[in-house]
């Protein structure tokens, strides 16, 4: 196996309300997709890694930056799945982690900022984003980035309808 390069990591880029959990409770199979993803490896034997964006409020200035991420990252440990997302500070991107207002999903720079945290470089081309807003979904793959919209709760539609049938697309896409 050779040394990997940040460039050459495969990152899976999850969004948490209404995708991993509904007010505050996961959603049925969360813990098993979570699971099976961080044993995932790429083609080359190397671990995939995840993350997380998501809009969680915005600051009103760099204090309240530290005490919303505090209240995120709380809420992860809360549901129990803050370990498949650690390091917290280099695997959790929030809106609230920058002052500009255009920093939050769908826009570029949030995953920019993303996928810069896990390793510097790392083509939008290596990253897939799941989440239940189509319009995201839309908006990341027109910068390069792969997109699963899951049929969150109260949905019609999305690409995949339960969190235990997402092992099998994040496989589809390691298999590119």
């Amino acid at each position: 196996m050779t040394l990997r390069k940040d460039v050459d990591l495969k990152v899976v880029i999850f969004d948490r309300g209404d995708t991993l959990e509904h007010e505050d409770v996961l959603l049925p199979g969360a813990i098993d997709m979570l699971t099976a993803v961080a044993a995932m490896k790429d083609a080359d034997g190397h671990r995939v890694v995840m993350g997380l964006v998501s809009d969680f409020g915005k600051a009103a200035d760099t204090a309240e930056i530290a005490e919303l991420r505090k209240e995120y990252c709380d809420g992860l440990r809360s549901l129990g799945i803050a370990a498949f997302f650690a390091p917290l500070r280099k695997r959790v991107t929030l809106s609230s982690d920058s002052l500009d207002p255009a920093f939050a999903k769908p826009h570029e720079s949030i995953f920019r900022a993303a996928l810069d945290k896990i390793g510097p470089a790392i083509p939008f081309a290596r990253a897939l984003f799941i989440t239940e807003t189509l319009a995201h979904i839309q908006a990341v793959r027109a910068f390069g980035m792969a997109g699963i919209h899951f049929k969150g709760p109260g949905q019609a539609a999305g690409d995949v309808a339960h969190l235990a049938d997402l092992p099998a697309k994040i496989r589809e896409w390691l298999a590119l």
